[in-house]
């Protein structure tokens, strides 16, 4: 249940993934310390575990940088439709993801993300996932995670996150027991230089009992 999946992409520079099919597997699509990495019009459905997942190296904590996330369907996968875990400078649009177990997109520490015109909708259905563990399951978006310390990936970030235009439609309340659209849950870390700041513009927020909902401390 860690290594399983279609497509796993170790340290690639410059790799493009486009128009692939995955279905009915692990892990959908999974990119790991990627740089100028384009993940674009693929169909990704029914995994066990997340869509498309933007990986850090665990032993270093150095995650992907530079990378598009963009028109993409993810469908029924039993985690998060789209994952990201560090790194630094993401991009996630026009990507249209919906009935997955977990939150539609699941942030843990990364910083500097754009995520704009996507869809999501009946996502966050259960508070477990595909593999019988808890899910991230908080909220349609979830950006959650610590902050950065001096020396890591993301320590001199100009902002945490820039959602702009993106649809939020009758997603579930997940492990929360409220449904939640947006989902903010920094916890602050001690690298001076980094800004924790968020733009949420133009969004549009249906059949949630919350738009926004902050839970940071620091």
């Amino acid at each position: 249940t860690s290594n399983g999946g279609a497509v796993r992409l170790e340290s690639g520079t410059g790799v493009e993934l486009v128009g692939c099919r995955v279905f009915q597997c692990l892990r959908g699509i999974r990119v790991q310390a990627g740089a100028g990495v384009r993940v674009q019009r693929c169909v990704v459905e029914r995994t066990r575990d997340s869509g498309i997942y933007a990986a850090i190296v665990s032993s270093t904590f150095v995650g992907c940088s530079d990378v598009l996330i963009a028109e993409n369907e993810v469908k029924n996968a039993m985690n998060n439709g789209i994952l990201m875990v560090g790194g630094k400078g993401m991009t996630v649009r026009d990507n249209h993801v919906h009935g997955c177990f977990n939150a539609g997109l699941q942030s843990w520490s990364a910083f500097e993300i754009a995520a704009e015109s996507n869809t999501f909708s009946n996502c966050n259905r259960f508070s477990f996932n595909g593999i019988g563990s808890t899910g991230d399951a908080k909220a349609a978006i979830c950006l959650d995670g610590a902050g950065p310390v001096d020396g890591m990936q993301t320590a001199d970030a100009s902002f945490a996150a820039k959602l702009g235009r993106n649809s939020l439609d009758g997603n579930g309340q997940g492990s929360v027991g409220t449904r939640v659209g947006f989902e903010l849950s920094y916890n602050a870390g001690s690298a001076a230089g980094a800004s924790y700041f968020t733009l949420l513009d133009s969004n549009t927020v249906r059949g949630s009992d919350a738009s926004v909902r902050l839970s940071c401390t620091g």
